[in-house]
């Protein structure tokens, strides 16, 4: 919803009813049963749920990104998260208490606290889009850990060919074919380019130290899990329309501003005047257009992202295809007598780079995907918003 479309028709309809506490409970109470899942534009007060649209985020995205590492690296971050673990418990204890609150209040014909449901609900949505922001975080730091996987890799493959050509060059000399320099520069290259294999490993345990304290796993059995090869990860995303309705943030949102609104008796009239001059709104409806700007910015950022990367990779096989090949070709030149040293060190140095350059382009393409599933609100699934109760011992709660 823009800040001066229309609301819906249903939430017209409530407000001009005055939207009793027992029906906004009951709403709140329809978001619990179907997951918050609703259509493709945003409204204050959800609409009845769509099956297909139900079925859409009935997975959060790593379960079908088509890497079963990073997808038991998330659950088991998200399983072993202490304060993830103390905000489910505290939750599960709350819809406990209210719940024999509210069979009391039932058998002594009391009127149960206003709101409480629905505040307990948004609470659920905001533990759920901090699942959903901590999953984002660990994917992240596991396409690094693979960055750097790789970026050794071709760094360790660059080595051989410099110590060979530190080998040609000292025939040379002895042959008279050559200067001193060419040797003494080959000799350059190798202890320059064993420094950065040294460099990449310090940034590889580094990516592991990070990706330890995101899963509670210890780095040895990160790095067994890893393994001694890696890439990063090759995700298939497309940013296809913009479609918010799904983020656990906004949802929590629409149901504490349908409160407020509720309890305060805004009128219909009201409402319209002030998404139509969002100067003149009040702080709730003033955050609710500033909630959905910020999640439509991260929702542009991301598949901007994704489509300058997917841009950029296309080309760079081809390209370091012919860099190698260039590369091979100087060095035979240089053996053979037929072409200078300079021309080899340029040759190799920009196949080395230009094969980094893909692997950094192809994490840049994982994480920009990971971003945008995560802005399009699929980082939790319906579960979430039924937390458990045995969680306490992470808490020193019973």
């Amino acid at each position: 919803m823009t800040t001066g479309s229309p609301l819906s028709p249903r939430f017209k309809v409530l407000f001009r009813m005055r939207l009793a506490p027992l029906v906004l409970v009951a709403a709140c109470a329809g978001c619990s049963s179907v997951g918050g899942h609703h259509g493709a534009h945003l409204h204050l007060v959800p609409p009845p749920p769509d099956t297909a649209d139900h079925a859409a985020i009935d997975r959060p995205w790593w379960k079908d990104a088509g890497d079963p590492l990073l997808a038991q690296l998330i659950e088991q971050g998200l399983a072993h998260d202490p304060a993830l673990a103390c905000q489910a418990h505290a939750l599960a204890r709350r819809n406990t208490i209210a719940t024999a609150r509210s069979l009391k209040a039932r058998l002594t014909r009391m009127v149960a606290p206003r709101d409480g449901a629905a505040m307990r609900m948004a609470d659920t949505y905001d533990l759920a889009q901090i699942r959903s922001r901590r999953a984002a975080n660990i994917a992240l730091a596991y396409i690094e850990a693979r960055r750097w996987q790789e970026r050794i890799a071709l760094r360790a493959q660059a080595l051989a060919p410099l110590r060979d050509n530190a080998e040609i060059a000292r025939f040379r000399r002895e042959a008279g074919l050559a200067a001193a320099l060419d040797g003494d520069m080959a000799d350059v290259m190798t202890g320059l380019e064993t420094t950065n294999v040294d460099a990449a490993r310090g940034h590889l345990a580094e990516a592991i130290a990070h990706l330890s304290t995101l899963t509670g796993a210890l780095p040895d059995d990160l790095r067994v899990l890893l393994g001694p090869d890696g890439a990063p990860p090759v995700f298939t995303a497309a940013p296809g329309e913009e479609d918010l309705s799904h983020r656990a943030d906004l949802l929590a949102l629409e149901i504490r501003l349908t409160a407020d609104l509720a309890r305060h008796k805004i009128t219909q009239d009201a409402i319209d005047a002030q998404l139509q001059a969002p100067g003149t709104a009040t702080p709730a409806i003033a955050r609710w257009i500033k909630a959905q700007a910020q999640a439509s910015a991260e929702w542009h950022e991301a598949a901007e992202a994704l489509t300058t990367a997917t841009t950029r990779l296309a080309p760079l096989g081809h390209t370091q295809a012919l860099a190698t090949r260039a590369a091979g070709d100087a060095r035979l030149a240089y053996r053979n007598g037929a072409g200078s040293f300079a021309t080899l060190y340029v040759a190799e140095a920009s196949a080395l780079a230009i094969s980094e350059r893909r692997v950094d382009t192809q994490a840049a393409l994982a994480g920009a995907a990971v971003a945008l599933w995560s802005a399009q609100g699929r980082g939790w699934q319906p579960s979430d918003l039924k937390p458990s109760a045995n969680t306490g011992d992470f808490c020193g709660q019973p």
